[in-house]
């Protein structure tokens, strides 16, 4: 079995579920999550610290969000996507 890199690890990108990833996508995009089907995942992600709500209540990627992002994009460029 494939070791798993450091940044999935340090991550947890490997633990996000699909609904979580895509949700992840559709913020960062601007992309509505309703209209995904993905925003039953909310919640998680704001626990999570990958979201969190803007002064107006809209969601909003947070750093580490960001950063988890990132590794997953550098995944799938990889071919590496968990």
């Amino acid at each position: 079995m494939p070791r798993k890199s450091s940044s999935v690890a340090i991550l947890g990108v490997d633990s996000l579920s699909v609904a979580e990833r895509v949700l992840l996508f559709c913020v960062a995009s601007d992309t509505d999550p309703i209209k995904a089907g993905v925003s039953s995942a909310t919640q998680v992600m704001i626990v999570k610290n990958c979201l969190e709500r803007d002064q107006d209540g809209h969601l909003a990627i947070t750093d580490f969000g960001s950063r988890v992002l990132k590794s997953l994009i550098k995944l799938e460029a990889a071919g590496r996507y968990p």
